[in-house]
């Protein structure tokens, strides 16, 4: 099994997209996580986007091949330190080779 990471950034429209693919053979389901520090705020969530914000900024992830849900995690500030956070965890399910993708808006 082999897992391929793509990042493509078009700094001038302010979009970055992610592409994980993973070969091989067999029915498997891959994940992508995206640890969200403890400051980020979830605004709006649709069935494929969701709309974060930290102070005055905002950005937007759109799964562009797979779905989208949440998971608990959490924020190490410092040594000996934890403090609880969300998880962005997209997936996609499939015979292999899988691609699971999402596009960011900033």
């Amino acid at each position: 099994m082999t897992h391929e990471r793509r990042i493509s950034i078009d700094a001038g429209g302010q979009v970055v997209q992610v592409e994980d693919t993973v070969a091989g053979r067999g029915q498997h389901c891959i994940e992508s996580r995206i640890h969200l520090h403890p400051d980020v705020e979830v605004e709006a969530r649709e069935a494929d986007s969701i709309q974060l914000s930290c102070g005055e900024h905002r950005v937007r992830i759109t799964v562009d091949q797979g779905k989208f849900q949440f998971d608990k995690g959490w924020h190490a500030p410092e040594f000996g330190k934890r403090k609880g956070t969300h998880v962005l965890v997209m997936q996609v399910s499939g015979e292999l080779p899988v691609t699971c993708s999402y596009i960011v808006r900033y």
